[in-house]
């Protein structure tokens, strides 16, 4: 396989994971591989305020940053062809 039918391969495969339901995106691409972030980390400046307006807000927010984390992956594309995508 080509260097370049890789990347296509490649390209197909992230457009196909960013398009599932969740919070996909690309945080890096090179010609073979891809480091893709499955989450959000919480707005921490957004969460202070509500708890300097509301007070109680602290354990609210203390759950949301424990649930809220990212998971990133990478998926690689080998000399075949064939998709892998592994959490790192």
């Amino acid at each position: 396989m080509t260097d370049e039918q890789r990347r296509q391969v490649l390209a197909k495969a992230v457009v196909a994971k960013l398009a599932q339901p969740g919070r996909w995106r690309v945080e890096m691409q090179a010609d073979d591989y891809a480091v893709l972030v499955w989450g959000r980390r919480p707005n921490h400046l957004l969460h202070f305020v509500i708890f300097l307006i509301f007070g109680a807000w602290l354990l609210p927010w203390m759950l949301i940053t424990l649930v809220s984390h990212e998971r990133r992956y990478l998926m690689e594309v080998d000399d075949t062809g064939e998709v892998s995508l592994r959490r790192i």
